[in-house]
């Protein structure tokens, strides 16, 4: 399992658990706000969740302009970015 599939397989656990979606509806292509039925405010839990998870930032403080996932695979695209920035450091 690589990398980001073990982060796809976290990020699945994250959105079942925190917003009761049946695991089988997350797919990697899945829309997090047509087809998973997030709103802005669960999207912003979403990143806050994965941050935690992760134990990286996403988001900074004072931000103004956060380009927030559209699909499943770019949460798990922003996660495993940031994670090797974190990596680095």
């Amino acid at each position: 399992m690589g990398a980001d599939e073990e982060i796809y397989e976290r990020i699945k656990l994250i959105l079942s658990k925190a917003f009761k979606i049946d695991r089988g509806l997350i797919r990697e292509d899945a829309n997090l706000e047509s087809d998973l039925g997030l709103d802005s405010i669960d999207l912003m839990d979403a990143v806050c969740f994965a941050e935690k998870e992760f134990k990286i930032n996403i988001l900074k403080q004072g931000a103004v302009n956060v380009e927030f996932p559209v699909t499943v695979r770019d949460l798990v695209v922003l996660v495993s970015q940031k994670a090797k920035e974190t990596a680095r450091r």
